[in-house]
């Protein structure tokens, strides 16, 4: 019998059989018929709680399988999910609660004790469900349900009637470029894209993934969300060295990397990730860059996974990149087919042969930013929503990814891609790690030069010149970089997106600046 397209995300947990594994986590595994009953009891539980549809309810609860069952209960009572990182700081979290107006906030016993003393700070806040023990005054407050209580609560299905495009999740980006905005996706935003992933890799009910990263990333979302859709199993791991120790028993045949992750697996565990290699048959690396070193280290130690590179942000799942050899950039190897994506130059022309930027439209793209007024957004859905990503556009029509207008660096009128110097430089066999940065000329003649700070493999010693020839020979003279600044260690996020770095002190190169 075929499987129904599903209309609304409530409707994704239908395809999955009762007696079938849904989640695996450190507490006991979860079929889908025990899952389907816990949102089911959860729903009533934040019903019977005056849960309204479209109020916002807060989420923070670290990679189990109660996240899941939390998101889908609010989803069923016709609630909007806020997801926050568990561990956000306090001042974030009553942030975002006043920005969007929460109604109620799901946490573990961490968070709830950190912030239970500020959620007078927002005043639309109704109730809290909180995973892990109360204390007696909390139990004997109307306000306060425990989790466990919740799941196991006997009261009337909600399972609100619901349109395609009623607002269902609310996304807080990082706020890199300032105060962070709130994405807002429907249900048909991200069934959609649900739907591309599924059939780009080819998903199906014998599929075990694991996933070690915060859930409430839209990258680790789509994971989850995805597989449920087909009746997979999902196995939920706080770290990916904890999740692979494991992976004997729970015998996972895709993985869900990002490329600090990898490295770390690569570098220092590689026997670990070895040992996975007779059952691991994918691996999606995400969220950042990956140098084509890291990649060639990883298929060797896995050599019959299929290893895909998604693209995208929160705004929308865009596609999926392929490495090309010869080209430091990656390859635009498939688009979501509900979305329409237009290169365009500075004036809004189309580009057939050369850079210019990334302008999406279509159903598979948010639906816009939170607190924009209507017409802002309608307009930004007609006119396309300007990603700042660069894309180049080849004389034989393929696509390749080389940046974001913000990092550009202009030397002299000439522009720089920083992923382009980075791949360079890793390609290096002593540079472990490489971040190239725009830095204002000291000499006030080419308004920007190149910089680049390096992490040397173990034991390494730093050549600067060994390192320029190096450069010299695979890039033009105004993108080899005027300085170079050794350092203990490049900080990234866990997404592995870079924060700061860890200096020693610069060197110049002696190139030309």
């Amino acid at each position: 019998m075929p499987v129904r397209t599903p209309q609304l995300l409530t409707q994704i947990l239908e395809v999955g059989r009762d007696q079938d594994i849904a989640l695996m986590s450190a507490a006991s595994p979860i079929t889908y018929g025990q899952l389907r009953l816990q949102v089911r009891n959860a729903a009533a539980a934040l019903s019977s709680r005056r849960l309204q549809p479209g109020e916002r309810v807060l989420l923070l609860l670290p990679n189990e399988a109660s996240f899941a069952t939390a998101i889908f209960a609010i989803w069923r009572s016709g609630g909007v999910v806020v997801p926050m990182h568990h561990r956000s700081g306090t001042d974030q979290i009553v942030r975002i609660a006043q920005d969007c107006q929460v109604t109620a906030i799901i946490c573990d016993r961490s968070v709830f004790t950190r912030v239970k003393g500020r959620l007078q700070e927002v005043p639309s806040l109704r109730f809290a469900v909180v995973k892990g023990p109360l204390l007696r005054a909390e139990r004997a407050n109307s306000h306060t349900t425990a989790y466990d209580d919740a799941i196991a609560f006997e009261g009337p299905d909600p399972a609100v009637s619901a349109d395609p495009r009623d607002l269902v999740a609310l996304m807080y980006t990082s706020g890199s470029t300032g105060r962070p905005k709130g994405v807002m996706h429907s249900h048909e935003s991200l069934i959609l894209s649900l739907l591309f992933t599924r059939d780009h890799l080819g998903l199906c009910s014998e599929d075990r993934v694991l996933i070690s990263f915060p859930l409430y990333h839209l990258f680790s979302l789509r994971v989850l969300l995805s597989h449920l859709m087909v009746g997979a199993t999902v196995i939920v791991a706080s770290a990916i060295l904890a999740g692979l120790k494991n992976a004997q028993q729970t015998r996972p045949n895709a993985l869900m990397l990002v490329p600090a992750g990898c490295a770390l697996l690569v570098e220092e565990f590689a026997s670990v990730l070895a040992a996975c290699a007779p059952f691991v048959r994918r691996v999606c690396i995400g969220s950042a860059a990956i140098s084509p070193h890291l990649l060639e280290q990883l298929q060797r130690l896995l050599p019959d996974a299929e290893i895909h590179i998604p693209y995208g942000m929160t705004e929308a799942r865009i596609g999926f990149l392929e490495p090309v050899e010869g080209r430091a950039e990656r390859r635009l190897r498939a688009v979501d087919p509900n979305l329409e994506l237009r290169v365009l130059d500075e004036n809004g022309r189309p580009v057939t042969r050369g850079i210019g930027e990334i302008v999406l439209r279509g159903s598979a793209l948010m639906t816009g930013y939170w607190h924009n007024a209507r017409r802002e957004n309608d307009r930004m859905r007609r006119e396309g929503f300007r990603t700042r990503d660069l894309m180049e556009v080849t004389a034989a029509g393929n696509r390749f990814l080389v940046g974001r207008v913000d990092d550009v660096i202009s030397v002299g009128g000439e522009k720089v891609f920083p992923a382009e110097v980075e791949a360079v430089l890793l390609a290096h066999p002593r540079i472990r790690d490489a971040h190239v940065r725009g830095e204002k000329d000291p000499r006030g003649v080419r308004g920007q030069v190149v910089a680049a700070a390096i992490v040397l493999e173990e034991n390494a010693e730093l050549d600067v010149d060994e390192i320029i020839a190096h450069c010299r020979a695979r890039l033009e003279p105004y993108k080899i970089p005027s300085s170079l600044e050794p350092v203990a260690q490049i900080a990234r996020t866990e997404m592995g997106k870079v924060t700061r770095l860890a200096p020693t002190s610069s060197v110049a190169t002696g190139a030309p600046t």
